[in-house]
């Protein structure tokens, strides 16, 4: 607060994580499955939430709480989660990934059954906790043959390995789960909602306040300002942040130093709804 216009603007515009009790809540469940005894069958999650509401986020937060050990005096790197983006439905593009995440190097012409037990090899030395496949609805997004290897192959990670497995994505994530019967009983769903009126939200926007650097108080929480953030952002965490961020910046730019229901109005923030609108206007 006692920086500069252009030091605020530039804290406003940080990456912040706040933490809710839906968030809260995912957070430990991940946690115990880290310290789950081995079975037969580990237990997974699958995380589901709308675009922007906020699972990437909660993703990144739980790795930093959980960081991996380089290990420099022993065999291998400790990675007790490790992180991959399915950008393709596709069973040899998953096991790839897993490889560039720990850091393994692999001929660019193997096939998809060389990549699987060199994956495997690795994951058994190095014995993860976590594996997390995030945007896993892109598995709808490949034919039949394709999902199935892909669903395929993440049962066989976690049955070789050991591993729990957390996938998240969108309600399209679901719908590809639901595909393979085994996939779907092994999967327990973990919802991130959007945001409501009530007790949670105004919570929420009261801790967010308080990472605020205006000069006054805004009381962003109260009835006159909470309606008009939840209408306009569509309650998705992502737009809330954004259109907060929007009119933190205008107060500031404008010598205001608190956010108004006017700030709110006049700071340029673009809703879902008059975004989608001008797209179909062009």
């Amino acid at each position: 607060m006692e920086g500069s216009d252009a030091d605020r603007i530039n804290y406003i515009r940080q990456d912040k994580f706040i933490l809710y009790k839906a968030a809260s809540e995912i957070l430990a469940d991940l946690k115990d499955l880290l310290t789950h005894p081995p079975r037969h069958r580990m237990p997974c999650r699958l995380i589901i939430a709308e675009t922007n509401n906020g699972k990437t986020n909660l993703i990144r937060k739980f790795i930093e709480l959980h960081p991996g050990d380089p290990n420099v005096d022993g065999e291998c790197i400790k990675l007790p989660i490790i992180h991959v983006e399915l950008v393709e439905p596709d069973d040899k593009h998953l096991y790839q990934q897993i490889l560039k995440a720990v850091f393994a190097d692999f001929p660019p012409k193997g096939n998809a059954s060389e990549r699987r037990e060199q994956a495997l090899t690795i994951l058994k030395k190095i014995k993860p906790k976590l594996l997390i496949i995030d945007e896993a609805n892109n598995i709808i997004s490949g034919s039949v043959n394709k999902q199935r290897a892909c669903l395929n192959a993440i049962k066989h990670i976690s049955n070789e390995a050991g591993i729990s497995v957390v996938a998240t994505g969108t309600e399209a994530a679901v719908h590809g789960f639901r595909t393979d019967s085994q996939i779907e009983n092994r999967f327990e769903n973990r919802y991130l909602p959007k945001w409501n009126d009530g007790r949670d939200l105004i919570s929420f926007l009261s801790t967010y306040e308080g990472n605020l650097p205006l000069k006054e108080k805004s009381r962003i929480w109260q009835d006159s300002m909470r309606s008009i953030i939840l209408l306009r952002s569509e309650g998705t965490i992502g737009e809330i942040a954004k259109f907060l961020e929007a009119a933190a910046i205008y107060a500031i730019r404008n010598k205001i130093e608190q956010i108004t229901p006017e700030v709110l109005n006049a700071c340029g923030y673009v809703s879902p709804k008059a975004r989608r609108m001008g797209t179909q206007l062009r």
